[in-house]
């Protein structure tokens, strides 16, 4: 009886071995709070070190596409990563179908050249309640043409971070009432308060700041009133800004602040902010009086 023997050679590289993943840091992935489970939470894609032919086969090789991680039931294709409610899925980037699996997805090799034409995918998904913490370390996944192994995946670092609160809407508009200018009577005159609110819903004992971006007016020092949209252009009042405060008192822009720790749940009341007309100067001339404004609530 005749052996034949089935093997695959680097016979198209002079590198020994296969290709390595085996620093791969996932860096820190923020996941927002009322995200639904099975939403994908982040990506990071690894591209191989070259392309084209790489392997040489005899044929009859035994494929073997492996993951070492435990499945998460439920989840297709999705394998825990030691964090609370974080599932990992991996698969070819040029090829979505064709994941890293446990047990392994297997086939037989035939005769002839391996090319390399596709990096690695990892995606991370939301499996459950996402408890913050850092991702296991390790070997994740591997390749292997009967007994060589040509890719392997090891991750070394990495984290999720469940964000604190989640925001109802991040675009907010506040019509401001019509005002007469005569109702201006002199520089730091205000007009037309109008409450606001913010939806915003966070976990007990988070930490709130808040920091107002956008235009001043270049008709006043104050740095709490921002330039009319157009100012200094045909249609536009001038003499006056737009002002926004918080619990009474202005928000001055670039100036990052703490607005307050959360009890739980929602966190500002009906009327929270304020948005009014400021005079500028002693004079004011009617036109559309119209601002945008950026308010970046961070928390901790």
């Amino acid at each position: 009886m005749q052996l034949i023997s089935c093997a695959c050679n680097l016979q198209y590289r002079t590198t020994k071995g296969g290709y390595a993943l085996d620093n791969i840091d996932i860096g820190t992935i923020y996941a927002q709070r009322d995200i639904p489970v099975g939403q994908k939470i982040g990506t990071i894609e690894l591209l191989p070190p070259f392309t084209g032919k790489w392997l040489g086969c005899q044929g009859g090789e035994l494929i073997s596409v492996s993951m070492f991680r435990d499945a998460i039931s439920g989840f297709p294709h999705i394998y825990n990563t030691g964090i609370p409610g974080v599932g990992i899925k991996v698969y070819y980037t040029a090829y979505t179908q064709s994941t890293f699996d446990n047990p392994p997805r297997t086939g037989i090799m035939g005769q002839g050249a391996v090319n390399i034409d596709s990096g690695v995918t990892v995606d991370l998904y939301k499996t459950g309640p996402i408890t913050s913490k850092n991702i296991d370390r390790g070997l994740y996944f591997q390749k292997t043409y009967g007994d060589l192994e040509v890719i392997r995946g090891s991750i070394v670092a990495g984290q999720v971070i469940q964000l604190a609160c989640s925001l109802n809407s991040s675009t907010i508009t506040v019509p401001l009432p019509d005002a007469l200018g005569s109702a201006f009577t002199g520089r730091g005159t205000t007009k037309g308060d109008t409450a606001f609110t913010i939806n915003l819903n966070c976990d007990a004992g988070t930490r709130i700041n808040a920091s107002l971006s956008g235009t001043q007016s270049a008709e006043t020092s104050n740095n709490s009133i921002l330039a009319l949209s157009g100012a200094g252009t045909s249609g536009v009042a001038r003499g006056i800004g737009i002002q926004l405060l918080y619990d009474n008192t202005p928000l001055k822009l670039n100036n990052n602040i703490v607005l307050k720790t959360s009890a739980g749940g929602q966190e500002f009341p009906p009327g929270a902010f304020t948005a009014r007309y400021f005079q500028t100067k002693d004079n004011v001339t009617a036109g559309s009086a119209n601002a945008t404004a950026t308010l970046n609530i961070t928390y901790q």
